[in-house]
């Protein structure tokens, strides 16, 4: 019988597609990169990474994916840029990083992808499934190419994995302060936002209250495969990765701060830190949500333990006994027709239908909720 490693990798594995270097060391853990138009700041973040335990560093491989957007064939700065973190990488990466540098495959270009940032990442994560040890603690970390670590960052996560905590960890970060006062009082703002989202999904009972930083995560290899593998989108795709591994997998807390992602304007994603510290400084205000949204979610998290208990519950009358914007978003979103699968897959343990509930209001409906409180309440 295959196994879940030998199935994702023909079904979903994109490491075929690059070259992989023939008997390399096998690896405990990978640090992905990605990298698009970064030679300015790649190099302090490989500084960073190399001033980590010596002993660990040997047992690790850095592998760094670059790349940039199809359609941008005739943008030549990239281009440039992207050229120069090649060479950089040959000549000049830190003498104690075991990095591997993916690239065209006349390994004197980068990528051209479609799928943005996640699909780099996923490049970069399938391959490094070839170059782990294949132990059960054996893990990949997600890193941006902007973003430095501490110096206790690897012991930190060696640490968490060899524990068996849990299967992966999301970890904790703080921004770099630009030297500017306003971009700086924007971070604060914006931190701030995430934070407070984070503890209202924690007081109303979430399984997804963990921040999704894709530059602050770290899972073992076999959880990555449980979940499918990162998420090819061009935004948000640490954000959808994270809710497929809660969703297969345990996630745990590391509380100290260990990484340090830019705290840069930018527009190359839709959405996330760069465009949200653009409108900041343009004046739009990023309010916190209002508190009363998660005492919405917490009432009716509640009242889902309380039906996923019940053996035999009325599915009506427990809508009815909701408060109107919970039993008017389900309705909207066809709960009434999703309970039954989820009572018929789980007919005997309380638990396994709480948890199928939670897959279904996952980190996104989660979301979507939040928002049509908050729109119903204007």
């Amino acid at each position: 019988m295959k196994s879940g490693f030998d199935k994702y990798r023909e079904k979903f594995s994109l490491a075929r597609e690059y070259n992989i270097p023939h008997g390399h060391a096998k690896s405990a853990c990978a640090v992905v990169v990605p990298a698009c138009r970064e030679s300015k700041y790649l190099p302090a973040t490989l500084r960073s990474l190399s001033a980590n335990d010596r002993n660990l560093l040997a047992r690790t491989c850095v592998i760094v994916v670059v790349n940039r957007p199809r359609g941008r064939d005739d943008d030549a700065e990239t281009i440039r840029d992207n050229m120069e973190t090649i060479r950089w990488l040959r000549n000049d990466a830190p003498s104690g990083l075991d990095t591997l540098l993916v690239s065209g495959k006349d390994g004197n270009s980068d990528l051209v992808l479609d799928g943005g940032v996640g699909k780099a990442r996923k490049i970069g994560m399938d391959i490094a499934l070839e170059m782990l040890s294949g132990e059960p603690s054996s893990f990949i970390a997600s890193l941006d190419a902007d973003t430095t670590v501490e110096p206790d960052y690897l012991s930190s996560l060696f640490g968490f994995f060899a524990s068996g905590k849990a299967d992966a960890a999301v970890l904790g970060y703080s921004h770099r302060r630009d030297a500017c006062p306003a971009a700086a009082e924007a971070m604060e703002t914006y931190e701030r936002y995430l934070e407070n989202y984070v503890e209202g999904l924690r007081r109303a009972g979430s399984p997804y209250a963990f921040h999704t930083v894709g530059s602050a995560m770290a899972f073992t290899a076999e959880a990555y495969v449980r979940a499918g593998g990162m998420k090819i989108r061009k935004g948000g795709e640490d954000f959808y990765f994270l809710q497929a591994l809660r969703k297969t997998a345990s996630i745990a807390g590391i509380k100290k701060i260990l990484v340090h992602p830019s705290g840069r304007l930018s527009d190359r994603v839709p959405f996330g830190t760069g465009p949200a510290l653009k409108k900041i400084m343009a004046g739009e205000k990023i309010i916190s949500h209002n508190p009363m949204v998660f005492t919405s979610l917490g009432k009716l998290l509640s009242s889902s333990k309380n039906l996923c208990e019940n053996r035999n519950p009325d599915i009506t009358v427990w809508l009815e006994c909701l408060e109107e914007e919970a039993m008017e978003f389900l309705l909207r979103n066809n709960f009434p027709e999703q309970w039954p699968k989820i009572a018929r897959n789980c007919p005997d343990s309380a638990g396994k239908r709480i948890e199928a509930f939670h897959r279904w209001f996952d980190a996104f409906r989660t979301l979507k909720f939040i928002h049509f409180c908050e729109n119903r309440a204007k």
